[in-house]
C-alpha cells in the first residue's frame, strides 16, 4: 500500500483507518507526504508511531502525486501494490478477497467502488461498469475487448498493480497528472490481463477540487499528450497489431473527450460558450450510443451495478 498525501489532514485518518483495518493486513505501507502545509504530518506521525510496519517518508518541495508515488516505490518489494488517495478509504476486506482471486501474473486487480460525500455522510453509487458476474481473470486478448466495449471498468482506488510491470513501463507519468493512473492500468492490463471481483471494495470521496477535476480543467493539450503516451508505451508490445493499438487510442480519447467536455459544460461562464458544448456533448454522446457494444454497457453499468450497490450496508 502506498498512501501519497498533501494537506488531507480531514480525510487521512478515514484513510490510514481502513489501511490497519483489514482482514489480512497488507505486507508493506507506504505513507508519503509531498510537503504538506497542513498538521497533517504531525497527525500521522502520531497514528504510526507503534507501528514499524509503516515507512514514513517526508518530501521537502512540492513534486506532485505522480512523482511521490514513483519515489514510493523504490522501497517496495510486494508483487502487486495499491495507490490510496488519503482522501479515499477501503473495505476491510480488499486484500482478503485479493488474495483469494488474484491469478499470478495479471498485470492488475481491481473490484468496484461508491462515492461517498466530502462530509462523509452520504454514498452514492460509481457507475462503473459491471463487466462480469464473479471473480475472473481476462487474458490479454480480452482484455483488449473489454477496452473495445466499456473503455474503463477500473476505479484506482481498488486497483492493486503488478508492481514489476508498472516499474518496467517507467512508474506513473507525471506530465498525465490525475490521468496517470488509469492510462497506466491500460498499458499492464493489454500486456499481462486482469482480473476483476464484481464487488464494491473502496469508497471515494467526491469533493471540487480533486487531483482528477483539476487535470481534466487545467491540463493544457491533455488530449495529444494521452494519445502520444498510448502509443509509445503501446509500440512496446510487438504482438500489437496496428489496428488493435488504434482502437485502443481511439477509445480512450474519446471517452476523455467526452469528459472533458462534460467538465467544460460544468464551468463555462458564457451562456453561448455552454450552448455550443451542450451540442457538441449531445453529438459525441449520440455517437458513442451507436457504438456496438452502447447497450451491453448501459446493462453493466446502471443495472448490475445497482444491485450491487443496494445490497451493500453503509
Amino acid at each position: 500500500m502506498i498512501v501519497p498525501n498533501f494537506n488531507d489532514l480531514n480525510n487521512v485518518n478515514d484513510c490510514l483507518g481502513s489501511v490497519f483495518s483489514q482482514s489480512i493486513p497488507f505486507d508493506q505501507v507506504i505513507f508519503i507526504d509531498d510537503a504538506s502545509t497542513d498538521e497533517s504530518v504531525a497527525f500521522v506521525q502520531q497514528v504510526i508511531e507503534n507501528r514499524p510496519e509503516v515507512l514514513f517518508i517526508a518530501n521537502t518541495v512540492n513534486k506532485g502525486t505522480a512523482l511521490s508515488i514513483n519515489q514510493a516505490l523504490k522501497h517496495c518489494s510486494c508483487d502487486y501494490v495499491l495507490f490510496l488517495s488519503a482522501n479515499d478509504f477501503i473495505s476491510p476486506y480488499l486484500v482478503e478477497r485479493f488474495h483469494a482471486t488474484i491469478k499470478e501474473g495479471a498485470g492488475f486487480w481491481s473490484a468496484l467502488c461508491q462515492n461517498v460525500s466530502e462530509d462523509g455522510t452520504i454514498f452514492s453509487p460509481r457507475k462503473t461498469p459491471v463487466i462480469v458476474s464473479s471473480p475472473s481473470f481476462f487474458s490479454p486478448s480480452q482484455t483488449i475487448e473489454l477496452i473495445r466495449i466499456y473503455t474503463n471498468w477500473s476505479p484506482g482506488t481498488t486497483v492493486l498493480y503488478h508492481r514489476e510491470k508498472v516499474i518496467e513501463h517507467g512508474g506513473l507519468s507525471a506530465p498525465l497528472k490525475g490521468l496517470a493512473d488509469w492510462l497506466l492500468a491500460i498499458i499492464i492490463g493489454v500486456k499481462s490481463g486482469v482480473v476483476f471481483v464484481p464487488e464494491i471494495l473502496g469508497t471515494v470521496r467526491l469533493h471540487a477540487n480533486s487531483y482528477l477535476s483539476f487535470t481534466l480543467q487545467n491540463e493544457v493539450h491533455l488530449q495529444s499528450k494521452i494519445e502520444n503516451y498510448l502509443r509509445d508505451q503501446l509500440a512496446l508490445m510487438p504482438d500489437l497489431k496496428s489496428t488493435e493499438v488504434d482502437m485502443i487510442v481511439g477509445k480512450v480519447a474519446g471517452r476523455l473527450e467526452l469528459n472533458l467536455i462534460f467538465g467544460m459544460i460544468r464551468y463555462s461562464g458564457s451562456t453561448l460558450t455552454r450552448l455550443f458544448r451542450i451540442f457538441r456533448f449531445g453529438y459525441l454522446l449520440l455517437r458513442f450510443a451507436l457504438s456496438s457494444g452502447f447497450l451491453r454497457l448501459i446493462m453493466a453499468k446502471y443495472i448490475w451495478y445497482m444491485r450491487i450497490f443496494n445490497s451493500v450496508s453503509h
